[in-house]
């Protein structure tokens, strides 16, 4: 199913108030089954994973990042809960980080380093925005958690040739039942063994001296220079594949590897859009890239000229809306 068809599927019920009451009825009720019986380390869901070896339509990128050792060959794969990333309600999806054994493997321990992990995202419907029936818009700013699951899917079937580079790689969309009884779409993704961009500068960025500049010795700025040059060849990557991300900001980039960072990693495609839907965006999006790894004013500087003397060919600058979008970022960052 294409993006066009997933965003255009009607809803599970009339826009009526009798229908949409009734719905929602049962989402609460759901929710407080939910509430009684979540989601615990230890849960676990089988599905059957196509390996990249029996897809013909995958291909293994250069210069990826090594493939998960499960992720070769087509196999029931039985996925172990081991840590919550993301459990707050009305969030667009839980965010869990799982292992990976054989479906009939005994669940793995901390001292089984062989295990791959993953990141498991789930779109259960009791614990999503809903409907307000009793309000003259009562879908409004609703969208369906089929929606939000099959279009995340979608983007990341649409970013297939830079999966295992700009993007994690994605290893599909599945049904399943969670412990409360509700239906739900699970997302198996990549765990990128990185840390966010967030951490990175916080680690790195210590306390300022007295003229209001960071710490950054020459190596890091180094550092930070490559990064940038990272995001913005990865942006452009997926601009010109016709997404935008939609929600670029620090913890939904993971640098790799966060020893010696040569890569920057996109997560979280779950605002996602097409370039057609808001042509001006991916401008917008690679100029924020710059703001988040700006640390300082005179390392801003530097950076922004170290790029357009090394901005590879075909590049457009980065820097061209620089005045027009400061005040937004800066907005943007106090909302976070």
């Amino acid at each position: 199913m294409n993006y066009a068809d997933i965003i255009a599927l009607p809803h599970d019920f009339n826009r009526d108030y009798d229908e949409v009451n009734q719905y929602v009825c049962q989402l609460i009720s759901l929710r407080n089954k939910a509430i009684e019986h979540p989601l615990r380390v230890g849960n676990d869901f089988v599905v059957d994973i196509v390996g990249y070896d029996n897809d013909p339509d995958r291909r293994y990128p250069v210069g990826a990042r090594p493939l998960p050792s499960f992720a070769h060959s087509s196999a029931s794969r039985r996925l172990v809960l081991e840590m919550p990333l993301q459990t707050k309600l009305g969030f667009l999806s839980q965010v869990w980080i799982a292992r990976v054994v054989s479906s009939d493997a005994p669940a793995p321990t901390d001292s089984d380093p062989k295990s791959d992990r993953v990141i498991l995202k789930f779109f259960q419907p009791s614990l999503l925005r809903r409907p307000y029936p009793d309000v003259p818009d009562m879908l409004s700013g609703y969208v369906p958690p089929k929606i939000l699951a099959l279009k995340e899917d979608c983007i990341y079937r649409m970013l297939k040739s830079l999966q295992g580079l700009t993007v994690p790689y994605h290893f599909g969309i599945f049904n399943v039942t969670m412990p409360n009884g509700e239906d739900a779409h699970m997302l198996v993704i990549e765990y990128v063994e990185g840390i966010t961009l967030k951490s990175w500068m916080t680690d790195h960025n210590g306390p300022s001296n007295e003229d209001g500049l960071c710490t950054l010795d020459t190596a890091e700025v180094s550092i930070v220079q490559n990064m940038f040059m990272s995001s913005l060849i990865g942006m452009k990557a997926i601009h010109d594949l016709g997404v935008v991300h939609g929600d670029v900001r620090e913890r939904n980039m993971i640098v790799y590897p966060p020893s010696d960072p040569t890569q920057v990693v996109f997560i979280d495609f779950a605002q996602s859009f097409m370039v057609t839907e808001d042509p001006w965006r991916p401008e917008r999006e690679t100029y924020r890239c710059y703001f988040l790894l700006s640390c300082c004013g005179n390392h801003s500087q530097a950076l922004k000229a170290w790029t357009l003397e090394h901005l590879p060919e075909g590049f457009e600058d980065p820097f061209s809306l620089e005045t027009e979008e400061t005040e937004e970022t800066e907005e943007t960052e106090e909302e976070d």
